[in-house]
């Protein structure tokens, strides 16, 4: 019992997998086939960065239990973060997994996540729609559903996706986000505005929204808050190339050149080839040389 106590509290604890992978240990040398202590494990050497370990214990577990989708899945994700990953091999451990647990919608999830990632989103879709179909409770895939319906054409399909991730979930800021882009292609500014908002007060330190939100408000011609926003986004992150470019193009738009070209090249430090930094930078010189 106790190794598989630690499993859980190691992900609030880091340093207690060591514990977990030492209790389990002593259950498998009672017990070597022991399934939960081998996905304890398995768990504990993946999260202590041991990446080879925890595959060999999830190995074991899944030669010992063929029809069980778990440790199918852990392989998955281990081929991921392995040095040359694997894309095939990847694929197809996400594809037994589901195809032993057709209904688990956390392994749904993963194979939909990775078809999104290969870029094959209509094989995404619908997986995607099969975890949503599997469990109510499934935001992520609700989420990523929605910004494949966006992306593809589909607004219509994509609101009450992101509607429906908002209660399932009303805690997360990034379906806010999401929709708040969504209300920014549609040119609907306040709506965007609110659902920036309502992720900023979840998370007020969320550079990405912080740099949307600014990009939004430029696009308004609301210059004043642009600078806000994308100055609090520097406060967030000093590196943030795209809030600096942003940062130039608002203080342009007001007319203060010598501060737009001070954003510009701050963006420039940060990307020193980026062509768009060198066009702003020799429009601005321009403008400046003009006066």
């Amino acid at each position: 019992m106790l190794a598989f106590i630690f499993r859980y509290a190691g992900i609030h604890e880091p340093a207690l997998y060591r514990k977990a992978a030492e209790e389990a240990q002593k259950v498998l040398d009672d017990d070597p086939k022991n399934y939960d202590a081998l996905m304890t494990i398995g768990t504990a050497y993946q999260r202590l960065d041991r990446i080879p370990d925890a595959a060999r214990y999830t190995e074991q577990a899944r030669a010992l239990y063929p029809k069980n989708g778990e440790p199918l899945s852990r392989l998955g994700s281990l081929a991921l973060i392995a040095p040359k990953p694997d894309l095939h091999r990847i694929t197809g451990y996400m594809e037994a997994a589901v195809k032993l647990e057709p209904e688990n919608p956390t392994f749904l999830y993963n194979l939909g996540w990775w078809y999104d990632q290969t870029g094959d989103t209509t094989k995404a879709a619908d997986i995607y729609q099969r975890a949503i179909k599997a469990s109510p409770l499934s935001f992520e895939a609700m989420n990523n559903l929605a910004l494949i319906y966006e992306k593809s054409g589909q607004p219509e399909r994509s609101l009450p996706l992101l509607q429906q991730a908002m209660k399932t979930d009303p805690e997360n800021e990034a379906v806010y986000a999401n929709a708040a882009n969504y209300f920014v292609h549609r040119h609907e500014f306040k709506q965007a505005q609110d659902n920036f908002d309502r992720a900023l007060r979840i998370n007020p330190q969320n550079l990405t929204v912080l740099v949307e939100r600014g990009r939004a408000n430029l696009d308004q011609g609301d210059t004043d808050t642009a600078i806000d926003s994308l100055s609090h986004a520097l406060e967030v992150d000093p590196h943030s190339f795209d809030a600096y470019l942003l940062l130039s193009s608002a203080y342009e738009k007001m007319g203060h050149v010598k501060e737009a070209i001070a954003a510009a090249e701050e963006a420039q430090r940060i990307r020193p080839d980026a062509s768009e930094v060198k066009a702003t930078l020799d429009r601005l010189s321009s403008r400046k040389d003009s006066k």
